[in-house]
């Protein structure tokens, strides 16, 4: 091998030791890891939680956790309202909320979002009589959802009462345009009874003539 072959030879296998060498020596790399997102729990702060339901004609909220204070709000009655501790809140029904959130006011800030609901009372249906007892009008509310009215024309008309119950108008006497109203029902309610007429000897005690008069 003339002297020229023999500097090219040694040339590339110094380049490759240099090569090896260097490739040796470099580092290796790891791929980044994403840091490590810390709870709430774990900075201090309390996880937020609640949730809601009807009760009757009323909204209970019940906060179970959380860093209180803690606005509840929305649309619907007894809204906004803050509380400051766990426990069961009352919205007063019947009634519909919209758009209702648990917002804590301190710690991490954290928003629940609870759906919307209407509360209402499962109906309670008007139930009432009308009859003569001689010569008195004898009504009867059997049920139904107070107040109750008794319209129409005629002795002791219009009258209006909270509670169910039987109640007599003194006659003899004629009645008309009779019912029985629920103003503020669920749903509201009326039942008509027409013209009634109650005519004998009356059971309601009746006062004294008045003494004649001195001749």
């Amino acid at each position: 091998m003339n002297p020229r072959m023999r500097i090219v030879f040694l040339l590339a296998a110094v380049l490759t030791l240099v090569v090896l060498l260097v490739r040796t020596n470099l580092p290796v790399t790891q791929a980044e890891k994403p840091p490590i997102e810390k709870s709430s729990l774990s900075q201090g702060f309390t996880n937020l939680a609640g949730d809601s339901t009807c009760n009757g004609q009323h909204l209970q909220v019940n906060i179970t956790a959380g860093d209180f204070p803690i606005l509840i709000d929305g649309t619907g009655t007894d809204l906004p309202r803050t509380v400051n501790a766990p426990g069961m809140q009352y919205l007063v029904g019947p009634g519909s909320w919209t758009g209702l959130t648990l917002t804590e006011q301190s710690g991490d800030g954290e928003v629940l979002a609870l759906p919307d609901v209407t509360c209402t009372l499962p109906p309670n249906n008007l139930q009432a009589t009308m009859t003569c007892d001689n010569g008195d009008l004898v009504v009867e509310i059997l049920s139904g959802d107070p107040f109750f009215a008794i319209i129409g024309t005629g002795p002791g008309l219009p009258f209006s009462t909270m509670e169910t119950g039987v109640y007599r108008f003194p006659g003899p006497a004629v009645w008309t345009n009779l019912n029985v109203h629920e103003p503020v029902g669920n749903p509201i309610e009326h039942i008509d009874f027409g013209t009634i007429e109650c005519t004998g000897t009356p059971t309601t005690p009746q006062p004294p003539p008045d003494p004649p008069g001195n001749l």
